[in-house]
């Protein structure tokens, strides 16, 4: 089984999947939101920092092309999320593009990108270590004399 295939424990699972779920969540709501009333939730009035970013790269963050962006890549990174859930093969790299891909979404979303990154590495490095322990020689059986 390759490193990719292996399940990842509960201990990096769960977490990631919470994080992942909020954050695409999230992104889905605020960007269907935004389509159908017109802006994204604010607190004050405001963008977060992210807004800043995308409109730096040149697209402006209340168009309609973020907004739909917004919703596209909440519903990939939930669908990156059921394929980790199900163990499928392709599930955990696609979490890790996913989480990766959304480090632009200042701050929380980076924030919680940046844990999953570190969770998904550190299961990774302790797996890449455990397979490369060196199996002690058998011990051949007594011989009679």
């Amino acid at each position: 089984m390759t490193m990719w295939r292996s399940p990842d424990p509960a201990w990096v699972r769960w977490p990631v999947a919470v994080l992942a779920a909020v954050a695409a969540g999230w992104m889905v709501f605020d960007g269907a939101r935004a389509l159908v009333a017109g802006d994204y939730v604010t607190w004050g009035g405001e963008l977060g920092p992210w807004a800043r970013f995308v409109d730096a790269i040149g697209v402006p963050p209340r168009s309609t092309t973020m907004k739909i962006l917004f919703v596209g890549y909440g519903l990939g990174w939930l669908a990156a999320l059921g394929g980790y859930l199900r163990r499928a093969p392709w599930g955990r790299p696609a979490m890790v593009v996913a989480a990766a891909g959304s480090l632009w979404y200042l701050v929380i979303g980076t924030l919680s990108s940046v844990i999953q990154l570190a969770l998904l590495a550190a299961d990774a490095v302790a797996r890449r270590r455990s397979l490369r322990k060196p199996t002690p020689a058998p011990v051949p059986p007594p011989r009679d004399q």
